[in-house]
């Protein structure tokens, strides 16, 4: 497989066009944040999300993340969920926060490892905002690297070790700013978690 590269800044509506071909048809995406690329899929297709796992060598008792675009999207796959989300959101969203709240059944065990709880990231990468945008669906995702190796914000050492092996990267090397990755904060249960 050869994976086919796109700089968003150069094409960015042939890029938004292209990554949706690609996660519609089962692929996987490299892709920017804010923070650090990430790796990602369909929420909902358990093949690619399996491959996610593999080719990270990542833990099966790690979630992944659900990535949306908006405040609204969250309660089509959470439930249950408490003011202080809405709070949180208004406040540091899109940014570089990961808020876990309780899931609904329609995500796949796979994505939440059958826990009853999903993360919601919402990026802060103008990019991104329009994928998800245009996508429609929430995109599952990770940071793109091997598990336990350092997080990347540099595309080409992000790319490194998936080239080949997923059909689209997306370079904007321009809009990630920190390379540090989100902090995550649960309110799925009584006491917020940091």
């Amino acid at each position: 497989m050869v994976t086919q590269i796109i700089d968003v800044n150069i094409s960015s509506q042939y890029a938004i066009e292209r990554s949706c071909e690609i996660l519609s048809s089962g692929g996987l995406i490299l892709f920017p944040t804010e923070t650090v690329y990430g790796i990602g899929c369909d929420l909902f297709n358990k093949n690619a999300a399996e491959r996610i796992y593999k080719l990270k060598m990542r833990d099966n008792r790690k979630p992944l993340a659900a990535y949306i675009d908006k405040m609204d999207k969250a309660e089509q796959i959470a439930q249950n969920i408490p003011n202080s989300f809405y709070k949180l959101a208004e406040e540091f969203l899109p940014g570089p926060l990961t808020i876990i709240l309780s899931a609904k059944s329609i995500i796949p065990t796979i994505i939440n490892c059958g826990l009853d709880t999903i993360a919601i990231r919402i990026p802060a990468n103008e990019f991104m905002m329009e994928l998800l945008k245009g996508y429609e669906q929430p995109i599952a995702g990770t940071s793109a690297n091997i598990s336990g190796n350092p997080d990347n914000s540099d595309f080409c050492e992000a790319l490194k070790p998936f080239e080949g092996q997923i059909e689209l990267a997306l370079k904007d090397q321009k809009s990630i700013k920190s390379g540090i990755a989100s902090t995550l904060i649960s309110l799925a249960f009584d006491e917020p978690i940091i």
